[in-house]
Order: C-alpha cells, then sequence, then structure tokens
C-alpha cells in the first residue's frame, strides 16, 4: 500500500502530461509523427510509473509496449488510411494490455483480458474524479508537509480557469467594447483555448481514469469456480461439436471439386460467377473461423475444464483441422478473385486478416488443445501484432501497385484512377511504370499524381509523414516528365487540368 500511496501524486502528474502533450501533439486534422511522438511518451509514461510501483516491468509487458510503439512511428511511416487506422487502435490496445492488472500478463486467461478492458471503460469515465477527490485529499493528510502546500493552489487554478472561459465567452458575447478588449487588446481567441482545453482534458481524463485503475483501484478477481448456472453437461458440449464437425466437414467435401477443379469447375456451373463465388462467400468463410474459436473457447470452459480432456482435445482438434480447410477454400477463392480482377488494398488486408486467423489456429493447437489454455490469449495478441508489422514492412500501397502493373504488361486491363489513389506510398511503384501503361492511363495516373502530389506542399509538422514527404519530392523532381503525359482532351475539367499544368 506504500507504494501505491507514493504513486498517487506522479499519477496525476502523468496524466496531465499525458493531456497537454497530446494537446500539442494530436490536435492537428492528420496524424503523422506528432502520433508517433505522443506514442512514445504515453508508453514512457506507462513503463515509468510501473517502475515506480516498485519492479521492473515484465517481459511479456515490454513485448506489448515494444509492439505498441513500433504501430505507433508507423504512422509517421506509411501513408495508407486503412494501415493508419489499424496502427492507432493497435496502439491503443497496447497501451490497454500494459495497464491490466493481471500479471504475468504471457499466462494470464483470456477472461481476465475480457474483464481487465471492461474495468478501463469503467476507470476511464470516473477514475480522475476518484484520483483527485479521493485519493489525493487521503495523500495529503499522510504528506502535510512539503510541496503539498502547492495542491491547493494548482486545484484553485484548475477550476477557475474553465469558469473564466466559460463566462468570458457570455461577456464577450453580450458587449462588443468587452469583446474587442479580449480578442484585440488581450489577443484571447476564446473558442482555440476551448479546443485546446477540450483536447488536453480529454486525454487527461482518459490516461488519469486508466492509471487510477491500474495503480489505485481495488482487485477484482474472477470467480474460482465456475458458476453453476453456466455449467453445461460434458455430453451436451460433445453433441453440440460433434454436430458442427459433421456441418463443417459436409462443407469441405462440396468444395473439393473447386479446388481441384479450377476456373474450368467455376464456370462450368450454372449461373456462378466468379464475383459471386469469390466475393459472396469469402467474408462469411471468416466469419465461420471467426466465431468458431471462442465457440471452442467457451465450450473447453464450461463443459470440459474439469475433466474429459481427452474427448474436447479429439472433437476440438477434429474442428481446428476443419476450420484450416474451410480457411483453405477461403484463401483459394481470395486467389481467383485477385487473378480475375486483380488486388486492391482490401483484398490484401483480408488475405492479412486470414494469415493472423491461421496463426491463431496453429497456437489454439498448440495452448488450449496442448492443455495450457491460460497461455492462449497472450499468444493470440502477439500473433495480431506480427502480422500488422509484416503488412507495415510490406507496404500495402506499392505491392497492390507492382502486382497490378505486373498483370497490365501481360495484357489485363489496368485500373488506372484505382491504383493512382492508394496513396503516397505508392508513388514510387507509379511513376516506375508509367512509361509502359497506354496513353489513356498514363494519362489518368499523371493526372492523379500532380493534383495529389505536385503542388510543392509539404506536410506539416505535426502531420510529417515519411511516404507523403517523398512522394511529394519525387513528384516535384520528375514534373515535366509527368506533365509529358498528359493528353491534350480529357473528361477532366478544363480549369483543374490548367491546375494540373501549372
Amino acid at each position: 500500500m506504500e507504494t501505491t500511496d507514493r504513486l498517487i501524486p506522479w499519477l496525476l502528474i502523468a496524466a496531465l502530461v499525458a493531456g497537454v502533450s497530446g494537446d500539442l501533439l494530436l490536435n492537428t486534422p492528420v496524424w503523422g509523427i506528432g502520433f508517433s511522438a505522443w506514442g512514445i511518451v504515453l508508453l514512457a509514461l506507462l513503463l515509468a510509473l510501473e517502475r515506480m510501483g516498485g519492479a521492473f516491468p515484465p517481459p511479456d509487458v515490454l513485448a506489448v509496449g515494444v509492439l505498441g510503439g513500433l504501430c505507433a512511428l508507423c504512422l509517421a511511416w506509411r501513408d495508407s488510411a486503412s494501415l493508419s487506422f489499424a496502427n492507432v487502435i493497435a496502439f491503443f490496445f497496447a497501451a490497454g494490455v500494459m495497464t491490466l492488472r493481471a500479471r504475468p500478463l504471457s499466462r494470464a486467461p483470456l477472461a481476465l483480458y475480457l474483464q481487465g478492458f471492461i474495468l478501463h471503460g469503467l476507470h476511464a469515465a470516473a477514475g480522475l474524479p476518484m484520483l483527485g477527490l479521493k485519493d489525493l485529499p487521503a495523500w495529503r493528510r499522510s504528506h502535510p508537509s512539503g510541496p503539498v502546500r502547492l495542491l491547493p493552489l494548482v486545484r484553485g487554478i484548475f477550476l477557475a480557469l474553465p469558469l473564466l472561459i466559460f463566462f468570458g465567452a457570455l461577456l464577450a458575447a453580450a458587449d462588443a467594447s468587452f469583446q474587442f478588449l479580449i480578442e484585440q487588446i488581450l489577443k484571447i481567441d476564446i473558442p482555440e483555448i476551448l479546443r485546446h482545453l477540450f483536447v488536453a482534458g480529454f486525454f487527461c481524463w482518459l490516461v488519469g481514469g486508466v492509471l487510477r485503475g491500474r495503480h489505485c483501484a481495488s482487485e477484482v478477481p474472477l470467480p474460482a469456480e465456475r458458476p453453476k448456472f453456466l455449467h453445461v453437461g460434458t455430453t451436451e458440449s460433445a453433441i453440440v461439436l460433434g454436430a458442427l464437425n459433421i456441418l463443417f466437414g459436409l462443407f469441405v467435401v462440396l468444395q473439393l471439386p473447386y479446388f481441384f477443379g479450377g476456373h474450368q469447375t467455376v464456370l462450368g456451373t450454372p449461373s456462378l460467377t466468379y464475383a459471386e463465388y469469390a466475393r459472396r462467400g469469402f467474408f462469411e468463410l471468416i466469419g465461420v473461423v471467426g466465431f468458431a474459436i471462442p465457440l471452442l473457447l467457451l465450450v473447453e470452459w464450461l463443459s470440459f475444464r474439469q475433466g474429459n480432456a481427452p474427448l474436447f482435445r479429439v472433437l476440438g482438434g477434429m474442428m481446428v483441422v476443419l476450420l484450416g480447410s474451410i480457411m483453405a477454400s477461403a484463401i483459394w477463392r481470395l486467389w481467383l478473385y485477385i487473378e480475375r480482377f486483380g488486388l486492391s488494398e482490401a483484398r490484401l488486408n483480408a488475405a492479412a486478416l486470414l494469415l493472423w486467423l491461421g496463426a491463431v489456429l496453429v497456437w489454439f493447437s498448440v495452448s488450449v488443445l496442448g492443455g495450457r489454455r491460460e497461455r492462449f490469449a497472450y499468444g493470440a495478441i502477439i500473433a495480431g501484432y506480427c502480422v500488422l508489422l509484416l503488412l507495415n514492412l510490406g507496404n500495402p500501397g506499392a505491392i497492390v501497385v507492382r502486382t497490378n502493373l505486373a498483370r497490365a504488361s501481360a495484357g489485363v486491363p489496368f485500373d488506372a484512377r484505382y491504383n493512382a489513389t492508394l496513396g503516397a506510398d505508392a508513388v514510387p511503384e507509379l511513376l516506375a511504370g508509367l512509361s509502359g501503361l497506354p496513353p489513356a492511363e498514363r494519362d489518368v495516373v499523371s493526372w492523379e499524381l500532380l493534383c495529389r502530389f505536385g503542388r510543392g506542399e509539404k506536410p506539416s509538422g505535426r502531420g510529417w509523414n515519411a511516404g507523403l514527404a517523398g512522394a511529394s519530392a519525387l513528384v516535384a523532381e520528375r514534373r515535366e516528365e509527368i506533365r509529358s503525359y498528359l493528353l491534350p482532351q480529357t473528361a477532366a475539367p478544363a480549369r483543374e487540368r490548367a491546375e494540373a499544368r501549372r
């Protein structure tokens, strides 16, 4: 308890640093290097508080922190909307995992992760007021001297500042001379101040509440035994798994002709097109695998945890094999669709999702079926981060353009407008293959490149991104060459064409 008591003022300081740095680094229309810097600051705060709590963060916590930090750094590297969104979610998830109270993380069951994130939501909503109104006064009573005397002054300023802004805004709206005094003489922009206060307050509130839950809140243990009302008999669960295995097996058998028949089988099936075969069932098959894995975990927890483990290993192992075959069907459909219609960023992301689900299936076999179910959640999380970082390293935009350009060289139509709008990461590949495209496609790509990257605008400080900066420099360097590919007449409006030529 002494360690927790010592941490209370540092929790407030960490929340304040996270809020102020969040306003300075994230208060921008586009997140780039600013988010990367803020992510490193937040991770450093979390690790420092862990260290101040009495022990150096264990390797499993450090591993999650490093992976989350790498995802944050990728926002200053890659220029892809979908990839940036995934990196942001992955970073916040890593921060949430690091602040879980379950230790060690590598052996925490899935239920502890779920419980921890539910508590994170509650602490984020109400933790900071409890830290300031309950924990801090108790800490002051046990530390009556020293810098504690400054705390009433600080709290008074924080209480008075929003009131001054609120009533000042009302008075400025009521009287023009008072508004002139504030805006012209005092140089105070009240809406701008309110915006900064909101952003800083949001991150301060969020981080402070989660930190309070990590270091000061009471432990909420899971029940040592499964509640009786949740008990399901082994026989019933075995029937459920057996019936699903039969259903999945029937589906796999029906898919065998498509596996070995290839294009001829798909085209030879009445009223069946590539789009219907590949796109219609692809996400449904991913859904089958995505729902079946949690179902296996739930059935094992409800029925087989206390006994009959060999039966679960047999039925669960059969289902894992069948789910692997269903995933193979999904991969085959995706391959047929790409071969027929080309690669897109969404299809590449779907392939990455399949790779992660495959890794999760393998890890399920090793951990849960191997009698080490408590290791499943951590391994699945690490596998997800590895797949995401591989996607960042691979550069999805460049892969898509490179693949589609290779198809175009073989005589397949090239979707110039789509490939030209993939993002800055695809620009080097587009420029490398621009001269080999037909004139019409070359014109579309050239126009898009000049409009998006040829205006001489450089990314701002907090929104700086290596991919965007590199694309702008490359287009500026080859501007005259790109302009030479523009056709005299296109369907584009004359004004936009003139802007692209300037």
